[in-house]
């Protein structure tokens, strides 16, 4: 109204009166006096200055002061006023001048510490809360070319990816008392990456961020010859190192040694860069070292600028065999006779002719990237190593990153168990103990054939190397997938044969056929170590014809030995539940078998595999017609459900056997003895050290009460979520404390049962104090094939 009058006056009386209607003078009266006294009052007045203190525990003291000098002690989650009063828009500020000292260290913190005094009060709030601390690591030793990401874990949870040097922090901070594990989640190609023993990299926040553990990522970034290869009398060896060491600080070990022998003693070391060559004396280890014969190189020392042990606890180490001739092949070679196909320059184009020039002397054949594909099996019949893994022009190796793939199209095979389709065939004679065959490097895939019924990867058919030996290892060999009902699909079969060795290779059995398994193992001698095998998918219903298994034992007597150890079985079905059949064993020994006596299951994760027919879906199934020995140590074995079981054996056990420090999982019913629910007394022998007691084993859910004595446990091990079969059963500080610290000493097989499948050393346990639960005579190993050392739930 008073704008609309304005804009009239304006335009009527000018200027001059342009507020006279507008202005109203004071009012006088009782309430403007009772507002002015309010005013001055709350000006005037001294007011408390008050602390609300909230998420204070039992038993903690926090101390508040003020500018003053007057301080607050709290025991309680309180209010409280400071004694002096202070008028209505004074300065103030609070601090915390004694913190609780209780544990967990609780932390509280003034949320307004400074400000004005206000009317009629003002209240300062202090919350406490448990205190959190960042975890530091620091990363030293990659390469400065380095583009590849390290990814870092602690508990398993939390996730730090690095690509350089440097001190970094996780994501998360960790509680006060509460455990920390710092690891490596995915490490680099071409470095091999170590935690210094101090600081430790496992442990208890206490008080305050840990020690950041050193992650010592110095290594040989690339070694030519490559390692775990071979090397001539004349070859000079020549080392990549991730950092460039100070000069002379490097020490070429020249202990005298055999089996393997050292080469130290015969040659010296020279430093160019960051280039170690290890060149032999006059030339030549010839003629005082002659081929075959294993031999390694040691290196100790390396410090940097900075005075700081590159190589500290854990020395440069490189293996290879030597060798009377090496032989080239590359998909752009050509195939010759030998001598052709002696250098890199001319190669050959097939791996059998590379085969087929070795002869009969101790001989390697390397294998450049690409895809060959047999239409004649490779046979390996005498002292010739395949190798594959190599980069074009073979100056460097890497299996993962030059991938060497061999496909099956065999013909005139197939149509029976002794007669399978294989893209490698191995019919060894013996060896000295100075030889070893190596198929390594690899990627294997069976025949895709449907009309093949029975094809496998690599078939190892009446191979007797002794006392030498064939080891098969970092490789990835798929079985075939036809169309057909019938036969059996496999990864690796190995029938009649001995002293054959399965280390870090990646094998799948077939998948469309009516029987599946990753690796058959047939009268034979032979070691199953660190691998990650799994059955695929089968047709039919009818056991024993169909199934599928991640390992199948046949036949065996009592000169049979076999190893199985720190193996992750079936990982492929864990996290993928399309993988199926209708009958499905992590393992199975077939009723074939007359004696399992040195037959050993030590420290294995094995899943039973999706099977829809419970009764014949087992993580271990003994199927016998003898009563076996059933030797069976720190396994996880889960199934899929409630509805199934754990270890079934149909008969009842032989006196040899040692049921110790397992974790059965998810299996409504850790074991069946001799089909039935109640048989349970000669499963458990109650050996004094071992078996597990029958009292015990009377009850089919006895393990989680005092029954435990007898080291066996059926208790989730809350395996970290995995998507990828690598880290399929993979323990973390949040697994079950069974699982984490459960295992007995099974360091039976040195130096097999002395790592886990990540290489990590099995060690008794020392990170916190065992909980008290775990009983009597457990070793503090973690149960299965993942080791981790550290706190549990």
């Amino acid at each position: 109204m008073c704008l609309r009058r304005i804009f009239h006056i304006i335009l009527r009386l000018g200027v001059s009166f342009l507020f006279l209607d507008c202005y109203q003078g004071p009012k006088s009266g009782i309430d403007d006096f009772l507002a002015f006294s309010q005013l001055t009052t709350s000006v005037s007045t001294p007011v408390p200055l008050q602390v609300q203190v909230s998420g204070l525990p039992a038993a903690a003291t926090v101390s508040i002061s003020d500018s003053l000098g007057e301080i607050l002690t709290f025991s309680s989650n309180s209010t409280q006023s400071f004694p002096t009063k202070q008028v209505a828009g004074t300065n103030y500020s609070l601090t915390v001048t004694a913190q609780p000292t209780v544990t967990p260290k609780i932390i509280c913190q003034i949320t307004n510490p400074t400000g004005q005094t206000g009317f009629p009060s003002t209240v300062v709030q202090v919350q406490c809360g448990t205190a959190f601390y960042p975890i530091n690591v620091t990363v030293v030793g990659i390469s400065s070319t380095n583009t590849n990401s390290l990814v870092l874990s602690n508990n398993a949870i939390d996730f730090l990816t690095v690509t350089t040097n440097g001190t970094y922090s996780f994501p998360t901070t960790i509680a006060d008392q509460q455990s920390f594990a710092v690891g490596v989640f995915q490490g680099l190609p071409n470095h091999t990456c170590i935690f210094k023993a101090v600081p430790a990299n496992t442990g208890i926040v206490n008080g305050g961020s840990p020690a950041a553990p050193i992650l010592n990522c110095f290594s040989d970034i690339s070694v030519l010859p490559a390692d775990n290869t071979s090397i001539l009398v004349t070859d000079t060896i020549n080392i990549t190192l991730s950092e460039t060491p100070t000069a002379g600080s490097c020490i070429l070990d020249a202990t005298v040694a055999a089996s393997p022998t050292n080469l130290g003693p015969y040659a010296t070391l020279s430093l160019a860069g960051n280039v170690l060559s290890i060149i032999p004396n006059s030339g030549s280890y010839s003629p005082t070292l002659a081929a075959p014969l294993n031999v390694y190189a040691k290196i100790t020392g390396c410090t940097d600028s900075g005075g700081n042990v590159l190589l500290e606890g854990s020395p440069l180490v490189v293996n290879f065999s030597l060798v009377a001739n090496k032989y080239y092949v590359s998909p752009t070679g050509t195939d010759a006779a030998a001598p052709a196909c002696a250098t890199p320059a001319a190669p050959c184009a097939t791996i059998q002719q590379g085969v087929t020039n070795c002869g009969t002397n101790s001989c390697h054949v390397f294998v450049s990237q690409g895809t060959y594909t047999v239409t004649t099996a490779i046979s390996l019949t005498k002292k010739t190593s395949i190798v594959g893994g190599f980069a074009p022009g073979f100056g460097t190796r890497s299996p993962s990153t030059y991938q060497t793939l061999i496909n099956d199209s065999t013909a005139g095979c197939g149509v029976s168990y002794a007669l399978p389709c294989a893209p490698i065939i191995v019919t060894l004679a013996a060896l000295t103990a100075n030889e070893v065959v190596k198929i390594s490097g690899f990627g294997i895939f069976a025949s895709s054939d449907p009309t093949k019924a029975y094809t496998t990867g690599i078939f190892l058919n009446a191979s007797i190397p002794s006392p030498g030996g064939l080891f098969i290892f970092e490789n990835t060999i798929v079985g075939g997938q036809p169309s057909s009902a019938g036969g059996l699909l496999s990864g690796i079969q190995i029938v009649g044969s001995n002293n054959t060795v399965l280390e870090y290779n990646t094998i799948y059995g077939g998948s469309g056929g009516a029987a599946s398994s990753g690796v058959v193992v047939d009268a034979s001698s032979a070691v199953l170590t660190w691998n990650r095998i799994s059955g695929l998918g089968s047709v039919g219903s009818a056991f024993p014809t169909n199934y599928s298994a991640g390992v199948e034992v046949r036949n065996m007597i009592a000169t049979n030995s076999l190893a199985i150890n720190s193996n992750s079985i079936n990982p492929q079905a864990y996290i993928d539940a399309t993988v199926s059949a209708s009958n499905f064993f992590g393992i199975l020994f077939q009723s074939t078998n007359l004696s399992t006596s040195n037959v050993a299951v030590l420290g294995n994760s094995i899943y039973s595999g999706n099977g829809s027919l419970t009764a014949t879906t087992n993580a271990v199934r003994y199927g016998a017609v003898l009563a076996l020995d059933m030797k069976l140590m720190n396994n996880q074995m889960i199934t899929p459900s409630s509805s199934y079981v754990c270890l079934f054996n149909a008969l009842t056990s032989g006196v040899g056997s040692s049921i110790q420090g397992n974790n059965f999982y998810s299996c409504s019913t850790m074991a069946y003895e001799a089909g039935t629910t109640t048989s349970y007394t000669s499963i458990c022998p109650g050996a004094a050290i071992g078996g597990l007691s029958s009292t015990s084993c009377a009850v089919p859910t006895y393990l989680t009460g005092a029954g435990a004595a007898s080291q066996n446990y059926a208790q989730n091990p809350k395996f970290v979520n995995a998507t990828d079969i690598d880290h399929a059963f993979d323990l973390s500080s949040s697994s079950s404390c069974y699982a984490v610290y459960g295992g007995i000493n099974d360091n039976i097989l040195a130096p097999y049962t002395a790592s886990d499948i990540e290489t990590r050393p099995r060690t008794q346990n020392t990170a916190v104090a065992a909980p008290s639960f775990i009983p009597a005579g457990a070793y503090g190993y973690s149960i299965g094939a993942f080791e981790f050392n550290g706190a549990c739930k």
